[in-house]
C-alpha cells in the first residue's frame, strides 16, 4: 500500500522533484524532470535546512515561489524535511490529498520511504537524475514567427503609435546579414524576403 501511494504521488502531473533531507546524511532527491544538478541539489538542501532553523516552532509547512516552480516544504519529526518542487500546472486539490499520505509514511518510516523512492525512480544515484519522456515542442515555422512578430507590432502600435514602433524595430535590429531579410514597412508590418 505504501509503494502505491507514493507512486500515485510521484505520478501527479506537475511534480518535478521530491527531496528528503535529514541534515545528517546526504539528502535523497527523486529528481523526476532533471531540475537540478548535484551542486544545485546540495545548495538547495543546505538552504532549506538553514531556513528551517529560523522558522518558529508552530510552522509545520510553508511554500514559496522559486523561479518557475512552486516549492513546498514540510517539517517532519526529528529535524527531517520533505521538499516538493512542482510546476504551476499542479492540481493543488489532488496534491493536498496525496501529500498527507506521503507525510504520514515518512513520519512512520523515513528510511523505508527513501527505499521506496529509490525503487520507483529506477535506482537513482545522487547525481544521476531520472529521465522522464519529455514531449518535443512543436517546431515553429517562419510563418509562425512572422505572425507572432506582426501580432506584437499591431498590439504595441495601439499604445505607442506606428512611427515609434517602426523606428524602434529598425533601430534595435542587430546588424546581422540574415536579419536584413526581415523588412519593416511604414505600417509597422514585418515581412521576410530572401535575397
Amino acid at each position: 500500500m505504501k509503494q502505491e501511494g507514493i507512486e500515485d504521488f510521484l505520478n501527479l502531473p506537475g511534480i518535478v522533484s521530491v527531496a528528503l533531507i535529514d541534515g545528517q546524511s546526504q539528502p535523497f532527491f527523486a529528481d523526476l524532470d532533471r531540475a537540478f544538478n548535484l551542486q544545485q541539489k546540495e545548495a538547495l538542501s543546505q538552504g532549506v535546512l538553514q531556513v528551517i532553523e529560523t522558522i518558529p516552532e508552530g510552522f509545520e509547512s510553508f511554500e514559496f515561489q522559486f523561479s518557475a516552480y512552486q516549492v513546498y516544504i514540510y517539517k517532519i519529526v526529528f529535524g527531517r524535511v520533505l521538499l516538493v518542487l512542482a510546476r504551476q500546472t499542479l492540481d493543488y486539490s489532488d496534491y493536498l490529498q496525496k501529500i498527507e499520505f506521503v507525510r504520514e509514511a515518512i513520519q512512520a518510516d523515513f528510511e523505508g520511504v527513501i527505499a521506496t523512492l529509490r525503487t520507483l525512480t529506477v535506482s537513482q544515484t545522487p547525481d544521476e537524475p531520472i529521465e522522464k519522456p519529455k514531449p518535443q515542442p512543436p517546431s515553429a515555422t517562419l510563418q509562425d514567427l512572422l505572425a507572432a512578430l506582426n501580432h506584437l507590432s499591431r498590439f504595441t502600435t495601439q499604445y505607442l503609435g506606428i512611427p515609434v514602433i517602426v523606428n524602434y524595430l529598425k533601430s534595435t535590429r542587430p546588424d546581422q546579414e540574415w536579419l536584413q531579410q526581415f523588412q519593416i514597412d511604414r505600417a509597422a508590418h514585418i515581412s521576410f524576403s530572401s535575397k
